[in-house]
């Protein structure tokens, strides 16, 4: 849990403006339409994208750079060259919103997957993990327990990332 000390005020506003720009800032699939349009210019690889989203997830909006980290990383990591590669994204909604992203270019071992899992749990600023460990630190801060984010690998799918948040829960943070 996160506490503003009230000893230290600057500090405590600061965070407090960091935070508010955080939660307003938000990300909607238009926004993830758009992104996915410019990365493949940017990178010039054959990489389709198919999004399967309902009506009524395609209105919602979602905490910025919790999904645009997860696509960056498919054309970043698993993009290549020599093969035409695919990022699947579904989301589903109910009471929470349920994103998994699919990188059919990229296959990790269960060791592998292991060493990754603790990277985005600890990872540092040297980290080749670090816009995963990010999104994992943004879902805790923001929804604390409530908020999961999962990785998974086979030959079949390829790398899969899985996130999941509360549609309508407010943040875990404790503002004294």
């Amino acid at each position: 849990r996160h506490a503003f000390a009230s000893g230290d005020n600057q500090r405590g506003r600061n965070q407090m403006a960091m935070l508010q720009a955080l939660i307003k800032k938000v990300c909607s699939i238009e926004f993830l339409e758009n992104y996915v349009a410019m990365m493949q210019l940017r990178f010039s690889h054959d990489m389709e994208y198919n999004l399967s989203c309902s009506k009524e997830c395609y209105d919602l909006e979602f905490p910025r750079l919790i999904l645009q980290p997860l696509i960056e990383n498919c054309f970043v990591h698993g993009s290549s060259r020599g093969e035409i590669r695919t990022i699947n994204v579904i989301i589903e909604c109910d009471d929470f919103i349920d994103v998994k992203v699919i990188n059919s270019g990229v296959f990790f071992t269960k060791t592998q997957l292991e060493e990754i899992y603790i990277k985005m749990q600890t990872a540092s600023k040297a980290s080749d993990h670090i816009g995963m460990s990010n999104v994992y630190k943004r879902l805790n801060l923001l929804y604390g327990d409530l908020g999961k984010m999962t990785v998974e690998s086979n030959e079949k799918c390829g790398f899969i990332v899985e996130v999941s948040f509360p549609k309508t829960a407010k943040c875990k943070m404790i503002i004294r």
